[in-house]
């Protein structure tokens, strides 16, 4: 998967930009504070929200983006938008190989149950429990054809239409909400990003060097490190970063 192109509405600074990037490699040049740093804010943002890594990476981000109070978990919509009466839009284009491609159609009837699990109301922590029990109910049977017909015309469409998806996040200042457009291509991007090794994150940055933890992260061994490296390549890059530059700099020393 790859970012081919990108469109910003009212995000921060950043009132209407669109750009696509036909290259493997794209250099995004300017001067400070103009909104090179905010372009990949939406990203993260989008990215997290439609399509989470791990559970809580969605929490993380607000925060760190400063849209999510801690102490009162109050979301702050005006945290995030330009002008605050107008909507907010951040649409990705993702493009896939044909090997990711054939990773979706080969895993048609996993991808029928994670899109009748998202669009039904499962109690939090106990979805697979709870989709078991729906499957054995006649309507619960029907729905999942339902939804495997749903997936095969999706991926059909992208068979023959071309290889890309648009998971696109909007925020309506009105009804202080925030949502997805199309829950089939986040589901689709997101068991794509989630069959990723742990190393290769989805969508990784390097943030400001002003923007650094101080000090040394702490590693540990065995299942606690697992987990921190996962958020560290997902939600929380500067974790990764700041360990790197740590390392460098022993390196150097020596």
């Amino acid at each position: 998967m790859r970012l081919a192109s990108l469109h910003i509405k009212n995000f921060r600074g950043l009132q209407d930009v669109e750009f696509s990037a036909p290259t493997p490699a794209t250099v995004i040049v300017g001067p400070n504070a103009i909104g090179k740093t905010t372009l990949l804010e939406a990203v993260r943002l989008a990215r997290c929200l439609l399509m989470p890594s791990y559970p809580g990476e969605e929490q993380q981000v607000l925060i760190a983006l400063s849209i999510l109070q801690p102490n009162t978990q109050r979301l702050s919509l005006e945290a995030m938008l330009g002008n605050p009466a107008l909507p907010l839009e951040i649409k990705l284009g993702i493009e896939l190989t044909e090997a990711e491609l054939g990773r979706l159609e080969g895993n048609v009837s996993v991808l029928a149950q994670v899109h009748l699990r998202n669009s039904l109301s499962l109690p939090a922590g106990q979805e697979q429990l709870a989709l078991f029990q729906f499957l054995s109910s006649p309507i619960g049977r029907t729905k999942l054809v339902e939804a495997t017909e749903e997936i095969k015309k999706k991926v059909s469409e992208l068979r023959s239409a071309g290889r890309l998806l648009y998971p696109t996040l909007v925020a309506d200042p009105k009804g202080e909400s925030l949502s997805g457009k199309d829950l089939l291509d986040q589901e689709l991007v997101g068991f794509l990003g989630r069959t990723l090794p742990v190393g290769t994150g989805l969508f990784s940055y390097f943030p400001a060097d002003r923007a650094m933890p101080t000090g040394e992260v702490a590693i540990q061994i065995g299942a606690a490190d697992v987990q921190a490296q996962i958020q560290s390549h997902m939600g929380q890059p500067a974790t990764k970063y700041s360990r790197l530059k740590q390392y460098i700099v022993n390196q150097s020393s020596t």
